[in-house]
């Protein structure tokens, strides 16, 4: 793998990471003044979605040959 693709492959982790901070500190009362609160579902929803489309792209990344 060249240098592009591992920092796409980094940056990826961390939104996916960022997103699953933001999907705990929804789901729970580790804040008091918890500002995702109202919108859980769409949190959920979209933190799916995006490990869904990480999913696709790794399996992608390995099925391919390395040239």
């Amino acid at each position: 793998m060249n240098l592009l693709t591992k920092t796409i492959w980094a940056l990826g982790i961390l939104i996916w990471l960022m997103m699953l901070i933001i999907l705990i500190i929804a789901l729970t009362d580790i804040i008091s003044w918890n500002p995702f609160k109202e919108y859980r579902f769409i949190i959920g929803i979209g933190f799916i979605t995006v490990s869904g489309f990480i999913r696709i792209a790794y399996k992608n990344r390995m099925n391919t040959p390395n040239v």
